[in-house]
């Protein structure tokens, strides 16, 4: 029977993707605490955050004390407590999908785009979904304009061009436009499985062109260019491919429940790029 400092420091998961190394205090949430050691990050936080590939997750540990977490080969230190690693913690990030059905994953699609306008009610980028945009008065947000702009050019025109407009605009600790780049590197994976193609370095073209200084949406930025996986993340793209209706509604959710408007963002992209079928009108490489 575990004692309440067990329970406390009970480890949930250990991303298969943390690097060795010491790493400092980046930044501090509710649920969470962002690591640095140069350019990677650690989140370490609790359930609420879900498991990641670069993510440290405890069941209901006291994060206020902490200021450095020390990664070894097999332990890892937090401050000056030692846990170990074990092999049945490690997450995988991977995205593993075969002996799908085509027509029950066009179908989830249209369910999960139906409530992912349903839950988000219009916020972040929800209006780019709509193909009469110009028709509409939803055009209000400068940003909006500018990554519609940006968007319509990386799909049918030029890559890099459309990414350097979309990258960086909005507010908040991920820009908008890095959540829909985010979205379209995971869309980018999906239509990899359903299309039977690869799209490395086209995932990675845009992933270098769209990394800035904002080290949190670098950090997703790449794990998607890599086609790995967060938690949340994960099971939304599964739910589509596999899961009832009411699967998808919990993924949709739990993935809009991700910062102000992050999850509605990358939803956005993810949808988009899914539906368009890729980037197939536009120059890969200038």
């Amino acid at each position: 029977m575990k004692n309440d400092f067990e329970e406390k420091n009970l480890l949930i998961s250990f991303g298969d993707k943390i690097s060795l190394g010491e790493y400092i205090i980046h930044s501090k949430f509710k649920n969470s605490i962002n690591f640095s050691n140069k350019e990677k990050l650690i989140t370490l936080g609790n359930r609420n955050i879900g498991s990641g590939p670069s993510n440290i997750i405890f069941d209901k540990k006291d994060f206020e004390s902490i200021n450095k977490i020390t990664i070894f080969e097999n332990l890892f230190y937090i401050n000056d407590e030692e846990f170990k690693i074990e092999k049945e913690k490690i997450y995988s990030s991977n995205l593993k999908i075969s002996n799908f059905d085509i027509q029950i994953f066009n179908n989830n699609l249209q369910i999960f785009e139906k409530y992912l306008k349903i839950f988000s009610k219009n916020k972040g980028l929800i209006p780019l979904i709509d193909s009469d945009l110009e028709k509409t008065e939803n055009l209000i947000n400068n940003f909006i304009k500018r990554i519609h702009e940006g968007m319509k050019i990386l799909f049918d025109e030029d890559i890099v061009k459309g990414i350097k407009l979309i990258k960086g605009v909005g507010i908040g600790l991920t820009p908008s436009g890095d959540d829909f780049i985010y979205g379209v590197l995971a869309g980018l994976t999906v239509l990899e499985i359903i299309k039977k193609e690869n799209n490395f370095y086209l995932k990675k073209l845009i992933y270098e062109n769209a990394k800035g200084d904002n080290l949190i949406s670098n950090n997703f930025l790449y794990y998607a260019s890599e086609g790995l996986f967060f938690e949340k993340t994960k099971k939304l793209i599964l739910s589509i491919f596999f899961g009832s209706e009411r699967e998808i509604v919990d993924s949709t959710v739990s993935i809009l429940q991700i910062g102000e408007t992050s999850g509605v963002d990358f939803s956005t992209g993810l949808l988009i790029t899914i539906k368009k079928g890729g980037l197939n009108g536009s120059k890969r490489f200038n």
